[in-house]
């Protein structure tokens, strides 16, 4: 479990993986798609003109995520976290000030290279690089701060929705990151301390190798562990993009909706907390190929079930899927590849898993605007569950002591 003795020596440290988590939020589709119907009605889009925007944004952002996401590793954590969230302000101040479409798709991609991109890998790259033997309770911890967002924000932003602009919102998160988000992680990041027991489980790894992008690139393995770490990433971001418009067809309300987020948020922290001791006990390399179990169970949900108890049902089983996804994930490339470089390594997995998430609304988006039911497009998320699932469980792990390509022994520069 997580002992108070775990949390109170990591506290700062902790404390800036939730902060950044939590800050991300903003870019984060939860949070856009909340906005989805004011704008379709706003710039009179349909459900895959919108989607086609969105993906084409998200896309450009995984792009840029691989061109930036290797800084973290070179420069000093609270310059990086500050910019980063700076950044993210901007492009909500922009979301309330659109002028015209191509405005628009601007600021959607700026939401997303620093929102779901940057902010979010800082997280997740900051647990991975100080945690080893407790790496999966870190990243649980971390995780926090997206549940914490997505009990509080839904309700938040139907309430203000009922009582301004929505382009008045978007303000206000603009607000939030300059008046409070970043002196937070300026106070937080101030003199951290690095725990003796992180020191010493960075040294007991000393003798494997951390491998490079290159190196890592090479691996077949990786390849053959892309469809089940993407499945997440494309599926729930899909379904959760286009939530307001499957609730339509189901007849669920905004509200029914916004409050069955509370189920996601409560089981995804069960969930992260629950992967995150599996990983430190069993690691996230065997977990893989039996996590998206959860993911499976949750399209065949969305699939079967009409009535207004199924919101909470399907909500609550989806947050256990992205649980485990985020506590399984945030592990996996750390042990697999080392950590001195893994803020370049996750940013090509972060940029792959950013990419199938822009893609997924807008594939969604024109399946239902061809009148695909949400029943079909459920099955068929399954059965891809399942296929990916079953290659992961045959790829290798590999060796850290012998790179490829390099003899036993031999120094890699």
């Amino acid at each position: 479990m997580l002992s108070l003795e775990f949390l109170r020596t990591n506290a700062r440290l902790l404390g800036f993986g939730v902060a950044m988590a939590l800050f991300s939020s903003f870019g984060q589709t939860f949070y856009i798609s909340l906005f989805g119907s004011d704008i379709r009605n706003t710039f009179d889009l349909g459900h895959g003109d919108f989607g086609s925007l969105y993906a084409a944004a998200t896309l450009s952002s995984a792009v840029m995520i691989m061109c930036f996401g290797w800084l973290i590793d070179r420069y000093s954590l609270k310059l990086f976290s500050c910019v980063t969230l700076l950044g993210l302000a901007i492009a909500c101040t922009a979301m309330a000030q659109l002028s015209g479409i191509v405005a628009f798709a601007f600021t959607l991609f700026a939401l997303r290279f620093f929102g779901q991109g940057l902010i979010s890998h800082a997280s997740v790259v900051t647990m991975g690089r100080y945690f080893t033997k407790q790496r999966g309770r870190a990243i649980a911890v971390a995780s926090f701060g997206h549940s914490i967002a997505e009990v509080m924000l839904p309700p938040l932003v139907v309430l203000a929705l009922g009582l301004f602009a929505w382009q008045t919102v978007w303000q206000s998160a603009a607000v939030f990151l300059v008046v409070i988000a970043v002196p937070t992680v300026i106070w937080i990041l101030h003199s951290i301390p690095v725990s003796p027991e992180a020191v010493h489980e960075r040294t007991a790894e000393a003798n494997q190798i951390d491998w490079t992008v290159g190196q890592t690139l090479t691996d077949p393995g990786l390849y053959m562990r892309l469809p089940v770490t993407l499945a997440t990433s494309a599926l729930g971001t899909g379904l959760v993009f286009h939530q307001v418009h499957i609730a339509e067809t189901k007849g669920w309300s905004l509200a029914l909706i916004a409050g069955s987020f509370s189920f996601y948020a409560v089981m995804a922290i069960i969930a992260t907390v629950a992967a995150g001791i599996l990983v430190d006990r069993v690691s996230a390399t065997r977990l893989m190929p039996y996590y998206l179990l959860p993911l499976g169970v949750t399209c065949v949900l969305i699939a079967t079930l009409d009535a207004d108890w199924g919101a909470p049902v399907y909500y609550g089983v989806m947050g256990i899927s992205s649980g485990i996804h985020f506590g399984v994930t945030g592990a996996v490339w750390a042990e697999l590849y080392g950590v001195r470089h893994l803020g370049a390594i996750r940013s090509v997995m972060q940029a792959a898993m950013v990419f199938s998430s822009g893609i997924m609304p807008a594939i969604m988006g024109i399946l239902f605007d061809w009148g695909v039911s949400i029943a079909t497009i459920g099955w068929s998320a399954a059965v891809y569950c399942l296929l990916s699932s079953v290659l992961s469980g045959f790829a290798s792990k590999p060796n850290r002591d012998t790179p490829l390509g390099q003899p036993r022994n031999t120094p890699v520069v």
